[in-house]
């Protein structure tokens, strides 16, 4: 009995390893078609992490040369998310849909400094 439970342990093990090696192969060819930038990223930007249709991810940004930033959704004037100092990050619900995109904003002169998208995958 104590080798069938072993045996089933490695197979878990073993499965589950190769099919996080195939869902990050998968991944990375996403990653090649999002929008991307070195100031604002989506981490992670391929979502996997749902409840229903719908995603989470959290935002990051670096704008030293910034006072305050905005984040929007879809567009500069899409629905605000965030406002912030140069550098933060928050969190998003489970409301991000495959294609999203968002867009990081001077706050001071609504200068539009960065745009990303995400790629969510439901049960995938």
């Amino acid at each position: 009995m104590k080798n069938i439970s072993l045996f089933l342990l490695l197979s878990i093990l073993v499965f589950s390893a190769a099919v996080s090696c195939g869902s990050s192969k998968e991944d990375e060819a996403y990653m090649a078609e999002l929008l991307q930038s070195d100031i604002f990223a989506a981490d992670p930007a391929v979502i996997h992490d749902c409840i229903g249709e719908n995603g989470k991810t959290t935002l990051r940004w670096n704008v030293p040369k910034a006072r305050k930033v905005e984040v929007h959704v879809g567009s500069a004037e899409g629905n605000l998310f965030t406002i912030s100092g140069s550098e933060g990050s928050k969190e998003t619900g489970y409301w991000v849909r495959d294609g999203m995109k968002f867009v990081l904003v001077d706050g001071d002169s609504g200068e539009e400094l960065a745009i990303i998208s995400v790629k969510v995958l439901c049960g995938k």
